[in-house]
C-alpha cells in the first residue's frame, strides 16, 4: 500500500511538472516567434544592395527601413542623417539614392525609391531608421526583397547601415492583444491545471495524511 501511494504521488508530481512546462513552452516559444515576426528581415546594406527573402508572420502592411547608426562617428554621415531626420514631412528633403522592390513569386507587391527623401523616421537608442514605403503581405507567405543602391548613397555605407523589413501598421498592438489571446489563454489554462495537479500532489503527500493512513492501517490490523 505504501509503495502504491508513493507511485501515485510521483505520478502526480510528474503530471504537474509536465503541464507547467508545457504552458511555459507555449508562452515562451510563441512570444519569441511573434516578436521576431515584427521585424522578419534585417540585412547589412552594402554597395551590392540587399537581395533576400522573408516569411511573413503578421497579416499587416510591412515597410522598408534603412537603419543608420547615430552617431556614427563619421561627420559627413552624421550631418546627412541629422538633416534627413529634420526634414521628414517637408517637400524638400535629402535624397537617398536607392530603389526597392518586393515580390511574391513573380508578382510585384511593392516598390519605391528614396530619391524624393524618406517618408518616415524611427528613433532608436543609437540609430535612426528611415522608412521608404509599405507593401501588403499575407501571413505564411514568402517575399523576395531587393534594395539597389546608387552612387549617391555610397558615403552613407561607411557607417554600416542595414535594411530592415518591419510591420508598419499601428494596429499591430491590436493584433497582439486579440489575435494571440487564444494562445495565451491556452497557456494559462494548461499552467493552471498543472498547478492544480501539483496542489493535489502536495495535499496527498502531507505528513498528517501519511500519519492518518498509518492509523487507519493499525485499526484494520486490530
Amino acid at each position: 500500500m505504501v509503495i502504491g501511494r508513493r507511485v501515485r504521488v510521483v505520478a502526480l508530481y510528474a503530471a504537474a511538472g509536465a503541464l507547467i512546462g508545457m504552458a511555459g513552452s507555449i508562452a515562451v516559444e510563441d512570444n519569441a516567434r511573434l516578436w521576431a515576426g515584427l521585424t522578419p528581415l534585417t540585412q547589412p546594406l552594402t554597395a551590392r544592395g540587399v537581395h533576400s527573402s522573408f516569411v511573413a508572420v503578421w497579416d499587416e502592411p510591412h515597410e522598408i527601413i534603412v537603419t543608420v547608426p547615430a552617431p556614427s562617428g563619421i561627420p559627413e554621415v552624421d550631418a546627412f542623417v541629422a538633416s534627413a531626420a529634420e526634414h521628414i514631412g517637408y517637400q524638400e528633403r535629402p535624397s537617398f539614392d536607392l530603389e526597392w522592390r518586393v515580390r511574391q513569386g513573380e508578382v510585384l507587391v511593392g516598390s519605391g525609391s528614396g530619391r524624393s527623401g524618406a517618408q518616415g523616421l524611427q528613433f532608436g537608442d543609437r540609430s535612426r531608421g528611415f522608412t521608404f514605403g509599405t507593401f501588403p503581405v499575407k501571413a505564411g507567405s514568402t517575399y523576395d526583397v531587393a534594395v539597389d543602391v546608387g552612387p549617391g548613397l555610397r558615403p552613407l555605407l561607411h557607417a554600416a547601415p542595414s535594411v530592415e523589413v518591419g510591420v508598419a501598421a499601428a494596429t499591430t498592438s491590436v493584433g497582439l492583444a486579440l489575435g494571440e489571446s487564444f494562445r495565451e489563454m491556452a497557456a494559462w489554462l494548461i499552467g493552471a491545471i498543472g498547478v492544480g495537479v501539483l496542489a493535489a500532489a502536495l495535499w496527498y503527500h502531507r505528513p498528517w495524511r501519511a500519519a492518518q493512513q498509518r492509523g487507519a492501517d493499525k485499526v484494520r490490523i486490530v
